[in-house]
């Protein structure tokens, strides 16, 4: 199609641009080839392709390149091995497209994908869609491994009308139809810039915190489940199949960490039927995390304790709630575990969490903050202080801010 046209700010000047195709590229060169051609050859020819090479040590690079220059709709960004999350922000940046579509690097569209999400949602007035998707695997082996359903993206539930986020969201969740994964979605630029959602960069699974914020914040969402327009590949090496247990173990708690943040700051905890599913979504998070956990061996436990011992970046109750996770597994023994109590200790002295003790032993509130001044509303809670009477172990049976039900955790503090 001729060289490259020029771009400001991302927007291609002489056509207008109904769909950007964000690609993040990282050593897939047997892949990717495939996947450019199924963008390539969409009906709908209105697009940019913004594909993003993250620091490939493989062919990929040239390939990119020989395609952009036979297309011009694509625009090549090189830049230093930094994740698929960074990759996928600075492709944001500069992006023209009315509306986003993400497409890792070893999967397909359908080629009348493109076509039908943007006419359905500009029909619609949509500030997301959520569609399906199918599974293929690269192998026998994977297949019979089942490392992920075939039939996982595929809803089993009917969704003709189109509601708030919020209200789409409780009922995928009560469906069972909630699938977190920025594939089979399609979001409109305006209304992720608008409320400032990006993907949090250097975890795995940032699509789950991605998803919900923005489907939380979405005032028109619908779901198209009569076609599988993404097709999923399943291989060895990939993020689904190739990550460590700590790293998955990590990427949730911190999903459940910056979404029970998101969540206080925007106030969606009021309404019940929606903090009822999102409170099944959190414990998914966390059940998927101790899972991980527990596949660990004392030398990952080590990285983990070492990860998380720089936690003066993070929450004092995040670091926290992951040492005493870590502490209570079987596999962690000897110095390994000595050394965990010693640095929930240092951080006890770090944050000093001010506890305010409305009276001994049992409470209807219990409000403290802790290190860089998070605070958390405890209800129900009860705890135990040491013979010095300074360390008090609480124990929750409801915890806004820094948790989940029957969370405990050891804090330093006073009567008052």
């Amino acid at each position: 199609m001729g060289e490259n046209k020029e771009y400001t700010d991302g927007v291609m000047q002489e056509d207008k641009v109904c769909v950007s195709v964000i690609v993040p590229v990282f050593n897939t060169e047997r892949y990717i080839g495939e996947c450019l051609n199924s963008v390539i050859n969409q009906t709908l020819k209105e697009i940019e392709i913004i594909v993003v090479n993250d620091g490939s040590t493989d062919n990929s690079g040239n390939i990119i390149s020989d395609f952009a220059r036979k297309d011009s709709r694509i625009k090549v960004v090189n830049k230093e091995n930094g994740g698929q999350s960074a990759a996928r922000n600075l492709a944001l940046k500069i992006a023209g497209g009315e509306y986003i579509q993400f497409l890792d690097s070893d999967d397909l569209l359908d080629e009348n994908a493109l076509q039908t999400l943007y006419s359905y949602s500009k029909e619609n007035n949509l500030d997301q869609l959520f569609y399906d998707a199918q599974v293929f695997y690269e192998t026998k082996e994977l297949e019979e491994a089942q490392v992920i359903s075939s039939s996982y993206y595929q809803r089993k539930g009917g969704y003709p009308y189109i509601e708030s986020g919020k209200t789409a969201f409780v009922h995928m969740s009560m469906e069972g139809d909630f699938k977190p994964s920025a594939g089979p979605q399609f979001n409109r630029r305006k209304f992720l810039e608008d409320n400032n959602i990006s993907f949090c960069e250097g975890i795995i699974h940032e699509d789950d915190l991605f998803t919900m914020q923005s489907v939380l914040l979405a005032e028109r969402v619908g779901v198209l489940n009569e076609t599988c327009f993404y097709k999923r590949r399943v291989r060895e090496g990939s993020t689904m199949t190739a990550s460590g247990h700590m790293a998955r173990s990590y990427g949730r708690f911190k999903v459940v960490y910056d979404l029970l943040k998101f969540l206080e700051d925007k106030e969606l905890y009021k309404e019940t039927e929606l903090r009822k599913e999102l409170e099944f979504r959190l414990l998914i998070e966390l059940k998927s995390a101790d899972r991980e956990l527990a596949d660990l061996d004392e030398a990952e436990i080590i990285d983990y304790a070492e990860h998380i011992r720089g936690g003066e970046r993070e929450s004092f109750l995040f670091a926290m709630y992951i040492a005493d996770v870590l502490i209570k597994k079987e596999k962690v023994f000897g110095e390994t575990k000595k050394e965990l109590n010693e640095f929930k200790q240092a951080f006890l002295r770090l944050g000093s969490p001010r506890i305010d003790l409305k009276s001994s032993g049992n409470s209807n509130t219990l409000e403290f903050s802790g290190f860089s001044d998070d605070k958390a509303m405890v209800k129900n809670a009860g705890w135990i202080s040491d013979e010095a009477g300074a360390a008090y172990i609480v124990q929750s049976t409801s915890l806004s801010g820094c948790g989940q039900t029957g969370f405990k955790i050891l804090c330093r503090g006073a009567e008052t």
